[in-house]
């Protein structure tokens, strides 16, 4: 759940692979058996099917402070909370955001 809230805060909503998508490639050739032998083969033929989820900024938002509240909240989430809320200042629009729950962890 923690790992959920992170990947909402990162604005990762997950994805889908279409399955008739994929189908169509095998029926085309442009995908067979043998490029599933490799890690990076596969993403690199199937990303054209791979339709990317949308997280929006209130779900973003929440996270966010959610993360701050439980590494508050709970000791053993606390490390976790800092290194992951560390992690996301890279997103500049949500400075605000992540500071507001990284001072919710120095109670």
């Amino acid at each position: 759940m923690f790992v959920e809230l992170m990947w909402l805060a990162h604005a990762r909503g997950g994805g889908q692979i279409s399955e008739k998508c994929v189908e169509k490639l095998f029926e085309e050739g442009v995908i067979t058996k043998e490029d599933f032998s490799g890690l990076e083969k596969v993403n690199e033929k199937l990303g054209a099917c791979a339709i990317n989820l949308p997280v929006g900024a209130a779900s973003q938002d929440a996270a966010i402070a959610s993360i701050g509240v439980l590494g508050g909240r709970y000791e053993i989430l606390r490390e976790p909370a800092i290194a992951g809320l560390n992690s996301l200042k890279c997103i500049e629009e949500k400075a605000e955001q992540i500071d507001k729950a990284l001072a919710l962890l120095d109670k």
